[in-house]
C-alpha cells in the first residue's frame, strides 16, 4: 500500500518518533530503539511476532497515555475514561 499511495506517507506505528522504539523495545526485549535501526533478522523477528497482536489500536492508545503521563504528568481527566483503559491494559 506505502508503494501505491506514497502521498500518504503511510507509518507503522513501529516507525512513529513518539511510541515506536518502545513498542520495538516491548516486544523484542531491550532498550528503546528506532525501527529503522533494527537489523534484517530483527526487523523479520518484530514482524513475526506482531502477528500475534490483534489490537493495534489499544497499543497506540497505551502508549499514547504513557507519552501523555511522561510529558504532562497525569491522564485524568474528569471521566477517567483513559484513565481506567490504561490501568486495564
Amino acid at each position: 500500500m506505502t508503494n501505491d499511495f506514497p502521498y500518504l506517507e503511510l507509518r507503522s506505528l513501529l516507525q512513529l518518533d513518539d511510541i515506536g522504539q518502545n513498542i520495538v523495545s516491548e516486544i523484542l526485549g531491550g532498550s528503546p530503539r528506532p525501527y529503522d535501526s533494527l537489523s534484517e533478522d530483527e526487523k523479520d523477528r518484530l514482524m513475526k511476532k506482531t502477528e500475534k497482536r490483534s489490537n493495534w489500536f489499544q497499543i497506540w492508545l497505551t502508549q499514547m497515555a504513557e507519552l501523555i503521563t511522561e510529558n504532562h504528568g497525569t491522564i485524568e481527566t474528569p471521566n477517567e475514561h483513559l484513565k481506567a483503559f490504561y490501568e486495564e491494559a
